[in-house]
């Protein structure tokens, strides 16, 4: 019982040490795809995101044991978004949906994961799929409106264009009317032109 006890609490003490280290490691290399993906190097920025996450995973197959997982929730979410601009729109909804799982769980920015899953689609086509993700969200949409102005005006306009496509008109017509009168009261809204949206390459409807 005392070696089993020793075993433990060393294994607690190495883990402690290599938990430091290796967070340090991954944010380092997240630091790296940031600035890819600001450059426009998304192939890069992907290998990186995945770099990330596998280092800040460490021994653990399950991401809910790594030691920060908010933290590689966010890296999961870089990466769908670097896969989609690659056009690997599968491969991008399934990290995507990892990181919306780990912010469901640990309280994380969950609306962020269902906006962009719904960018997605609508880029890959799928705007069925991209309104499934935006019923999650639009709803509560309005609790940024003054935060994040410009995306907010951004959202309510290409929400209203997904919803017009699956034939929602009475959804789309209440957004546009919402987005119009927004813009009436933020008129330096007119002017913003980058609305930090992901660089999706927009595919035929399916």
């Amino acid at each position: 019982m005392r070696v089993g006890l020793s075993i433990i609490v060393l294994s607690l003490f190495v883990c402690g040490c290599v938990t430091e280290s290796t967070t340090d490691r991954s944010r380092s290399v997240a630091n790296g795809a940031n600035a890819a993906e600001k450059r426009g190097d998304w192939m890069t920025s992907a290998q990186l995101w995945e770099q990330a996450i596998n280092i800040e995973k460490g021994i653990w197959d399950d991401p809910e044991l790594s030691t920060s997982p908010k933290l590689i929730a966010i890296y999961y979410y870089e990466l769908g978004r670097s896969l989609g601009v690659l056009g690997k729109y599968d491969d991008a909804e399934r990290n995507l949906l990892e990181a919306l799982r780990l912010d469901e769980k640990f309280n994380g920015p969950k609306g962020m994961d269902l906006v962009e899953l719904a960018r997605l689609n609508h880029a890959h086509g799928d705007n069925a799929r991209a309104a499934s993700y935006l019923d999650k969200v639009v709803s509560r949409i309005d609790e940024v409106s003054e935060h994040v102005p410009a995306q907010y005006f951004a959202l309510l306009t290409e929400s209203a264009a997904i919803y017009e496509a699956v034939g929602q008109s009475n959804q789309a017509s209440k957004l546009k009317i919402k987005a119009e009168k927004f813009s009436e009261s933020h008129p330096a809204l007119k002017a913003l032109d980058d609305y930090d949206w992901t660089p999706y390459k927009i595919c035929a409807s399916k």
